[in-house]
């Protein structure tokens, strides 16, 4: 019905409600959520005729499996929870991510980098049925407004900016890190402070966190090249 515009909404939990619709797509489902309503806590009811001694006997050995050291120091609670919440989260999402040395990359047919072994070391601590040959390589702008637009899209590396605080939700962070104006060194040119900017023409890649942090210093969006790869822009540079 909601694909077929006969309801414009569907109120549901999150997790039984996304592993409902990845089933009836095929895995790949055209919906995605646009608001939380609220949380709550699942629990076993019983019936009000179930004498005290025996709820209260449940609850001490669900409590028991929640504090027992297994394997690893992990609870038994906690080995359960890993069973069926990386299948049905992890392993169901699609993980995109750029050219962007060193923390992500591709060498040899390879994805490599800071950010591409972290993910790998998580795949493989959740004991999901991935790994990082399932990531895929794309420009980044096509990554970004697939993130944007389509539901189960992990795009990485992303830099957590104030426009985009809303536009996702983030796990990190991976690594510090910074944005710089680069130069042809043998144009000499120097930059101070944002007025030494008027009038510069400065290149920039599509969707990056650069062109907020330009504006922000005043450069004028006429005065920006927009371009999907940084080496085209090196060449012009």
């Amino acid at each position: 019905m909601l694909q077929g515009g006969k309801i414009d909404l569907f109120a549901y939990g999150r997790e039984a409600g996304e592993y409902i619709v990845r089933e009836q797509a095929d895995g790949n489902p055209p919906v995605r959520v646009v608001y939380r309503l609220g949380g709550y806590d699942l629990y076993y009811a019983f019936g009000t005729d179930t004498p005290d001694s025996v709820v209260q006997e449940y609850q001490q050995a669900l409590d028991a499996l929640k504090t027992d050291a297994g394997p690893g120091g992990v609870s038994t609670y906690e080995q359960i929870l890993r069973r069926y919440e990386p299948a049905s989260a992890l392993s169901s999402l699609t993980y995109l991510t750029e050219d962007f040395a060193p923390l992500n990359y591709e060498e040899d047919g390879v994805l490599k980098g800071v950010a591409v072994d972290l993910l790998g070391a998580v795949f493989a601590n959740s004991g999901v049925n991935i790994t990082t040959g399932d990531i895929r390589l794309v420009i980044w702008k096509d990554g970004y407004a697939r993130a944007l637009n389509e539901p189960g899209i992990v795009l990485f590396s992303t830099a957590r900016q104030p426009h985009r605080e809303d536009l996702f939700r983030w796990a990190g962070p991976i690594i510090p890190g910074d944005n710089v104006l680069i130069a042809d060194s043998g144009r000499n040119i120097s930059v101070t402070g944002p007025a030494d900017l008027d009038g510069c023409v400065i290149g920039v890649m599509t969707n990056t966190s650069s062109i907020a942090m330009l504006e922000s210093l005043g450069v004028e969006r006429e005065n920006l090249v927009f371009r999907d790869s940084a080496q085209e822009l090196i060449l012009m540079l």
